[in-house]
């Protein structure tokens, strides 16, 4: 009895019923140490036996990977689905051998997951989707069988042509009662759907997750006010056949898709509003009048002969109402809009200000009045878009120097950054006690703000020693963990204040050679050579010679290049000064 009883367990081990694995359970392994530990098995060099990425490079391609990988998880499954998608991705997706050397040269593309246009994504997300809408029909349950993309992506289609079959063998006996009509002929159907087997029926064959019969995102959809609409478009008869185009319309997610699940081109998605509009919907439905009215608006705002009085009357209607943001972005990017138009939205809408700021048809002399604006968010948005040097004609060294005085530390903190901004004004921000004064951590915005490469070194020195006297010891407890991350703090490079002022001085080319050096014979006796912050100093130009000795001796080979190449530098320099001496 006691061999059957084993016996049948191990059956029912080995059956492909799935784990339920929730996606906040599944999302936790980002933050643990599996990803880590792929990177740097993907960063050890056999042949050398060194690491080829630092510590800080790790962590960065660590972030990067945690974002691709979450990007790769279809947003139209049930919890359990996706938990289980993102567990199967981090065990066997992101060591899949044909791809693993592709995720691992995204996670380490400058710039990180938002620096490489990774074009397997929408691919690879789409078989994710297929595979669990027609997961009845698979031949292959559970997912973890699966042990390849490729292999994920053949299960997909061959449950797709099942599911696909067996729709076309169904009759959805509520379907008809579901399929409001507002247009039938020989030329295009156009309908709402309001029940999940008039979804099913006309969505067969499509990629749509409203037509899935096993799923329930048609009522995630559904409003009875906000109906799905189906638009069948007829475009030439071939014998028996007729070739058709079809599109599902959601309004209310702003979802305008094609059979594929698309989104279709704007110009194309407002045809076909125009068309919706013809019909009774438009005097049904509310959103479908909204829609059809945003359209008309649009068409006034682009169009050359709309009256300049028609086009304001537009602009003051939707500036500072909350009404329709993309109007407000129609409006700044249409040729037809005009400088008091945009100064208009610069007063009066916070959320388009830095947008119509950028704009160059408002004038430099303009908007430099705006720094002494009794509105703070004017002043702000002129801070903002001097960093982002967009307006540098109008956000001059003088119009910085005076933003560096103002009492919102937001704006201050623009004016830091700037490498625009005058050295004396900014060993002056460094020193003054008010600066950054209202900011949820003062003292971390005064070391963000040595991050700027123009910084003096005075200010460096200043910054340095004042947040040395305050710093709290690097604490990589668990709970200083949940604390940093609580308070919007990236535990690796921003954990501490030591840690984010370290980095900040290491890569700021003024950096005094004695903090420099301070800064390794600190780290050093924690960590050791192969600390992260150290191979930032090796490329410091300011780094002794002496130090260099020190860091060419690390045993990471970044860190070890960087203390070489500089010392080279260094010697080139003294031979060069020598020979000018000698003649």
């Amino acid at each position: 009895m006691k061999l059957l009883f084993e016996n049948w367990r191990s059956h029912v081990n080995e059956s492909p019923v799935m784990t339920e694995i929730s996606f906040d359970d599944a999302k936790k392994r980002l933050e643990s140490k599996a990803l880590t530990k792929w990177i740097k098995g993907m960063a050890f060099d056999e042949e050398t036996k060194t690491m080829t990425l630092n510590p800080e490079q790790i962590e960065s391609a660590k972030v990067a990977l945690a974002s691709t990988v979450l990007n790769l998880v279809p947003e139209d499954l049930t919890d359990n689905q996706k938990g289980t998608t993102l567990e199967w991705i981090i065990s066997i997706g992101i060591n899949d051998p044909r791809v693993k050397q592709k995720f691992y040269n995204e996670a380490t593309a400058p710039g990180g997951a938002e620096g490489v246009a990774y074009a397997h994504t929408t691919t690879w997300r789409r078989d994710l989707e297929r595979y669990w809408h027609t997961h009845e029909y698979s031949q292959k349950k559970d997912i973890f069988s699966i042990k390849t993309w490729g292999a994920l992506a053949v299960a997909a289609d061959a449950a797709k042509r099942k599911f696909d079959a067996a729709q076309e063998e169904k009759d959805y006996l509520d379907a008809d009662k579901g399929i409001e009509v507002f247009r039938d002929d020989d030329k295009m159907r156009i309908y709402a759907l309001h029940n999940k087997g008039a979804a099913c029926k006309l969505g067969k064959g499509t990629e749509w997750c409203t037509a899935a019969p096993g799923l329930n995102y048609f009522e995630q959809y559904y409003e009875p006010d906000d109906p799905l609409f189906y638009f069948e478009i007829k475009h030439a008869n071939i014998g028996i056949h007729t070739d058709t185009d079809r599109y599902q319309f959601h309004f209310g997610s702003n979802q305008f898709m094609d059979e594929d699940d698309n989104d279709i081109p704007e110009d194309y998605r407002d045809h076909l509003i125009g068309l919706l509009a013809k019909t009774d919907a438009v005097n049904k439905y509310d959103i479908v009048q909204y829609w059809v009215n945003r359209n008309e608006v649009a068409q006034m705002i682009y169009d050359e002969d709309t009256d300049p009085e028609m086009l304001f009357m537009i602009v003051k209607e939707y500036a500072g109402t909350g009404k329709d943001n993309d109007i407000l972005d129609m409006i700044i990017d249409s040729d037809n809009t005009t400088e008091e138009m945009l100064r208009y939205i610069i007063l009066n809408d916070d959320e388009k200000i830095v947008e119509a700021m950028r704009d160059p048809r408002v004038s430099a002399e303009w908007l430099q009045t705006l720094a002494d604006s009794d509105d703070i968010n004017h002043r702000w948005a002129l801070s903002d878009v001097g960093l982002t040097h967009h307006r540098d004609d109008a956000v001059t060294p003088e119009i910085l120097a005076k933003l560096s005085e103002d009492e919102n530390y937001a704006t201050q903190e623009r004016v830091s950054m700037n490498s625009r901004t005058p050295p004396e004004v900014l060993v002056k921000m460094a020193k003054s006690p008010d600066t950054f004064k209202g900011a949820y951590d003062p003292e971390r915005s005064r070391v963000n703000m040595i991050r700027n490469p123009e910084v003096p070194s005075e200010a460096v020195a200043f910054v340095y020693k004042r947040a040395l006297a305050v710093v709290e010891p690097v604490d990589d407890s668990p709970e200083r963990k949940a604390l940093d991350k609580a308070a919007g703090f990236k535990t690796q490079d921003m954990g501490s204040l030591e840690r984010a002022l370290d980095n900040a001085v290491a890569n700021n080319p003024n950096s005094p050679p004695e903090i420099l050096r301070d800064i390794v014979n600190r780290t050093t006796k924690k960590y050791g050579l192969e600390w992260g912050t150290l191979f930032w100093i090796a490329k410091n130009p300011n780094t002794p010679a002496d130090v260099l000795q020190t860091l060419s001796k690390s045993k990471d080979p970044n860190t070890k290049r960087n203390a070489l190449d500089q010392l080279g530098d260094q010697y080139r320099g003294i031979a060069e000064n020598f020979k000018r001496f000698l003649k």
